[in-house]
């Protein structure tokens, strides 16, 4: 199904149906554009056989002024009373909505407060390891992408934890100019140094968002760990050899007290994804090449994007 540039679910609880809406952050959409995709998003709940009609709709999430008015203009009519989150109102730590739209006894103006809570939430900072050549730039591509189109997921911030010239986008630039990639590449690639060492150390060590990717070298360096030691989680990706390359960077994760939440055999000769247990995940990952695939919707990436999500609640 085509992904849409704007995105919404319904859930329900004791107080009515509510409405998680967001736009999508893999591509930029005209404003017409993301209009239309607000009311297909609709559509397709309906679709999916969910009813959207009853006494009161809250919709909770970031919308744009024309997406507002659309979506008013759809579901006006399907509800006695519409009212819409503003985060920066009502009892400190709970979600308040404002009334929009009311055929009832709700005043237009009026507050709906809730129980449900504004979550407290970890910053995760979750290192790829792995052998040279085991696909860590595509892992960590097709994992940004992956969270990137998730409804009101956190941001999936980078950090190139190694100077071999693939920054965070670089598959994308390869699949539009492969000759131009290569060239950027060599002019980008460099050698570990005190000064790059210690910047990205700093780096991962001050970043305050909520879910961060770095990507080491994939030699079990005394660079590599100085920077492991700051992240929170790891996860291990290798290709041939996988059993004695997983123990090696199970050891070297161990040193510096990192857990490993994935375990993740490349394996380029195989025609499917494989999922072998969920915590810590565990299965293969095929044919990880940067060459135009979608590797957003492959079910190993999938489970690793929700897996990293879910580590950003605080238990």
């Amino acid at each position: 199904m085509t992904e849409l540039r704007y995105q919404a679910e319904l859930g329900s609880d004791e107080l009515g149906d509510i409405l998680r809406v967001g736009f999508s952050r893999n591509f930029r959409g005209e404003g017409d554009l993301v209009v239309k995709d607000a009311i297909r998003a609709v559509e397709r709940i309906e679709e999916r056989g969910q009813s959207l009609r009853g006494k009161c709709l809250r919709i909770d999430g970031p919308q744009s002024i024309a997406v507002s008015y659309a979506l008013s203009h759809k579901l006006s009519h399907l509800y006695e009373t519409i009212a819409v989150l503003d985060p920066k109102i009502g009892r400190r730590g709970y979600k308040t909505f404002i009334v929009t739209s009311s055929h009832g006894t709700a005043e237009v103006g009026s507050l709906i407060e809730t129980k449900e809570p504004q979550v407290e939430r970890n910053s995760v900072k979750l290192a790829l390891c792995g052998p040279p050549h085991s696909g860590k730039s595509c892992l960590r591509d097709g994992l940004r992408s992956c969270v990137l189109g998730m409804l009101n997921a956190p941001y999936p911030y980078t950090i190139p934890g190694c100077p071999d010239g693939e920054p965070a986008g670089f598959q994308e630039i390869k699949e539009l100019d492969s000759v131009q990639a290569s060239i950027l590449k060599q002019e980008y690639k460099n050698d570990f140094t005190e000064a790059f060492t210690k910047q990205t150390v700093r780096a991962v060590e001050c970043t305050s968002n909520l879910l961060n990717i770095i990507d080491l070298g994939g030699i079990r360096s005394e660079e590599n760990k100085l920077i492991l030691a700051k992240c929170t989680h790891a996860i291990i990706l290798a290709g041939d050899s996988f059993d004695r390359h997983l123990t090696d960077w199970e050891a070297f994760c161990q040193e510096v007290n990192v857990p490993v939440i994935a375990k993740i055999h490349s394996d380029l000769d195989a025609y499917s994804d494989r999922i072998d247990t969920e915590l810590p995940l565990t299965g293969t990952i095929h044919k990880l090449q940067g060459n135009g695939q979608d590797l957003m919707s492959r079910p190993i990436i999938k489970a690793l994007a929700n897996l990293a999500i879910d580590l950003t609640f605080v238990k």
